[in-house]
Formats: structure tokens, sequence, C-alpha cells
């Protein structure tokens, strides 16, 4: 029980640190359909007595193909550095975009970041945990759109064949009491 109040802190928070660094993201949850491009923003802070040069960055996403994320955003916004104490400003993280067809649910990945004292060094630094919350279809498919002309054929059809030119045609059970008469 525990565990679970602390990570729903976490993410209500969108606070993350794994390391020196905390990444706190503007929004934790982003919601989307299928074919949308969800874009996750935020600022990092450096809680360590020293410099820390940002020097990359990782992410995963449960589910998704590395190739419906892109981090090129944290790669070309984010500072360099980070002074001690230091928040950067508020900037792009990284782009999700999710895949046509997906599944409706709500999807956890994290994002993490690399540097160290130098440009050269690739330590974790910090990390922090996000969600991308797929909803229903944004739009028909084409193949979808497709089938309406068929459908209304269909339906005009149907309704030609009940009422012919205009002159309702009648059951057989009626019209035969009808002659009875």
């Amino acid at each position: 029980m525990r565990f679970r109040i602390g990570l729903l802190l976490t993410l209500c928070v969108g606070l993350g640190s794994a390391g020196t660094l905390s990444v706190n993201f503007d929004q934790v949850q982003l919601s989307g359909a299928p074919g949308d491009t969800l874009t996750y923003s935020g600022t990092l802070t450096n809680n360590t007595g020293a410099l820390v040069y940002l020097n990359g960055v990782s992410m995963n996403l449960a589910s998704f193909d590395p190739s419906d994320y892109d981090p090129t955003d944290f790669l070309l916004n984010a500072p360099f550095t980070l002074d001690v104490g230091v928040t950067s400003g508020d900037f792009d993280f990284f782009t999700v975009t999710i895949p046509a067809g997906f599944t409706p649910d709500v999807y956890i990945g994290s994002l993490d970041v690399q540097g160290g004292p130098t440009s050269s060094d690739f330590n974790d630094l910090g990390s922090g945990d996000f969600t991308v919350n797929v909803t229903g279809s944004a739009a028909p498919e084409p193949a979808s759109w497709g089938l309406l002309p068929l459908g209304l054929a269909a339906l005009v059809s149907r309704w030609r064949m009940r009422f012919g030119s205009g002159v309702l045609v009648e059951d057989d059970a009626v019209a035969r009491a009808g002659r009875g008469r």
C-alpha cells in the first residue's frame, strides 16, 4: 500500500529524481487518440553541489516502438550546463506519436537524463516518469470512409424495394385479408 501511495504521489507531482537532477514535467500525463502527437515539456533542477553538463537523454515507453517517440526536442532545447541549485527554463522534452489502431489504455514511460562534471560524461543524472493515456480513435480510417457510400447505397436500395415507386407494397397476409372482405 505504501508503494502505491508513493508512486501515485510521484506521478501526481510530476517530479522524478533518480540522481542529482530533478526532472519536472509540466504535465505527467497527456491524452490523445491514435494519430495524435503529444509534446511533453518541463524543467530540470540541479540538486548537486557542482555544475553539471547535460550530454544526453534516453527514454522508454511500455508497448510503444522506439520510433513512436522522439527525444530530439530535449537535445535541441536543454541547456548545455546547469549550475548548482539552478532550475532551467521550461522547454520541450520529447514527443510521442500514438500509432494508428493503438489500443486505448494508459502507458507508462520514463525519461533518463545523462551527463556529469564534464562534457564527455554520460552518467545517469536523474529520471522522471510520465504516462500516455490513449483514448478512442480520432477519426475513421480511410477504409471506413470508403464503406460509407456502400452503406448508403444499401439503404437506398432497401428503401426502393420496400416503397417502389412511392406506393406502399403491402405484406402478403395483409393483402389477402383485404381481398377476402
